[in-house]
């Protein structure tokens, strides 16, 4: 039952992480148009992704019986009788896999024989372990490691990803407290995740004021270096210049004239 849960979690939210930090990167690169700096864009761009997450793990759990997250924990679907599952009945079960994340599902899922949840019994197909094996385990890390090396290459690795989590814990919150309320269990307040500070991106940085830079006519003016700077809009006074000592004249004075009185 948890390696279940763990290859749904990998399948659907693991993914869908991936591909919303490949958003981000997108969006700094001025790729991405449908999304913005904002709560909007956010949900936006995680809902679009959790979609796509959702439809590729569909097309491989139809055309393989397994997806990235069943691989990695040696898991395949197929029908009762060991045949191909297909199309049909792995769309079936992902209709009902709503119903069965509520409660129902695990529950079903520990007390039947064939650990079936609710999915697995209108849709007749059973989660079982892989033929592959070892095997199966193994081809899942690679995989996984290829995702995480595209991610870095491709997807902005560390910072993005940081970002993605930054904005999570902005908005889930939020949501989480407006869902609690709608199903009648009040506010739920969620802290959000302290993380550490990145570098600004290429798109924020742009946003920020440029800041002035001294230049050398400011630095060759007479006093400038002296002239305090200006504070809350009063300019300081100009430092007082005292006038240069008079030096001493080289022109002879007059003698004084015969009969006057020392």
């Amino acid at each position: 039952m948890c390696a279940r849960l763990s290859a749904l979690l990998i399948d659907l939210f693991g993914v869908a992480f991936v591909l919303t930090a490949f958003g981000f990167n997108a969006f700094d690169r001025g790729f991405q148009t449908f999304a913005g700096r904002n709560e909007a864009g956010f949900v936006s761009l995680a809902l679009g992704s959790f979609g796509i997450a959702v439809v590729v793990a569909y097309l491989c759990e139809a055309l393989t019986g397994a997806t990235l997250g069943k691989l990695t924990f040696g898991l395949h679907t197929r029908r009762i009788d060991g045949g191909h599952a297909g199309g049909g009945r792995v769309l079936l079960r992902y209709l009902f896999a709503p119903i069965d994340l509520i409660l129902i599902g695990p529950i079903l899922a520990l007390v039947t024989r064939r650990h079936q949840r609710l999915g697995d019994l209108l849709s007749g197909t059973v989660v079982s372990a892989s033929r592959l094996r070892w095997f199966a385990p193994v081809l899942g890390i690679i995989l996984i490691a290829g995702v995480g090396f595209a991610q870095v290459s491709y997807g902005g690795g560390l910072t993005s990803a940081i970002e993605v989590l930054a904005e999570s814990s902005n908005v889930l919150p939020g949501y989480i407290s407006k869902a609690s309320q709608a199903v009648g269990l009040g506010a739920v307040q969620v802290p959000p995740i302290p993380l550490p500070a990145l570098p600004s991106s290429p798109a924020a940085s742009q946003t920020l004021a440029p800041q002035a830079v001294p230049t050398a006519a400011d630095s060759e003016t007479p006093g400038a270096l002296e002239t305090a700077a200006p504070v809350n809009g009063t300019a300081a006074p100009a430092p007082e210049v005292s006038a240069p000592a008079a030096e001493p004249s080289d022109v002879p004075t007059a003698a004084p004239s015969e009969g006057s009185f020392q």
